[in-house]
């Protein structure tokens, strides 16, 4: 069993980026588990998906389940909330800084400095599907098509790779059209900003973590969406 793609780390997936989807959801209930029900496995867990994303080099997964982490930590440890954001704006920031001060090769090299500005491509997939979805705003080119759109209307790229947009919103949007985007995305992201409502007016306890950490796993699945298809 091959678990090395070049130097990225996928494990049983078929792709690196997969690490990161299921490191966005299952993050927050990881924190959960050990935080709130002290299971030492939780704390594996996590251990095993940090070490996991590290080696996969996701930067969107990296992202999507930094983020989620970040949203659980937050509300549950409120009266802590800024000092994890300032540790985490230190840490961003410093990193960023080391390197353009001292050009560390190692960091440019692992997070793939020279495609950070196109996403990896994956820019130049989404404006030419944007172009299309111009052409077919209100119904889309019909459900599974999108990775058959980029051979159908003859479209090569530089950088990008895959039939796939790598962009859950738009790529339904090219699928479904504007009106099917709608009914499919809208009830979802209500659903989340109800439950981040209700959640603020419920008392602190069992129940209220566990929500958090559920909605928390919601919120890591939208914001690994706008890098990779994978919603639908």
């Amino acid at each position: 069993l091959t678990l090395i793609e070049g130097d990225r780390f996928f494990g049983i997936f078929g792709s690196p980026n997969s690490i990161g989807v299921f490191a966005a959801i299952l993050a927050p209930l990881a924190f959960w588990s050990y935080l709130c029900e002290r299971r030492r496995g939780a704390l594996y867990l996590l251990i095993l998906m940090g070490v996991s994303l590290l080696l996969s080099k996701s930067r969107a997964g990296i992202i999507s389940a930094v983020m989620a982490s970040a949203y659980f930590l937050i509300f549950y440890r409120r009266e802590r909330r800024h000092a994890i954001l300032l540790w985490l704006l230190f840490f961003l920031g410093g990193s960023f800084l080391y390197t353009e001060l001292f050009g560390s090769s190692l960091i440019q090299q692992y997070f793939r400095w020279e495609t950070l500005g196109t996403g990896g491509g994956r820019l130049e997939a989404w404006k030419e599907v944007l172009q299309l979805i111009v052409m077919r705003p209100w119904l889309g080119y019909g459900f599974g098509t999108e990775d058959q759109l980029f051979l159908k209307f003859d479209i090569v790229f530089l950088e990008h790779s895959g039939a796939y947009v790598h962009n859950s919103y738009i790529g339904l949007v090219s699928q479904l059209g504007l009106l099917g985007a709608f009914i499919f995305f809208v009830p979802l992201i209500l659903f989340f900003l109800g439950h981040a409502y209700q959640i603020q007016r419920m008392p602190s306890g069992a129940n209220r973590w566990l929500a958090l950490a559920l909605n928390a796993s919601v919120f890591g699945g939208l914001v690994n969406a706008v890098f990779e298809s994978w919603l639908y």
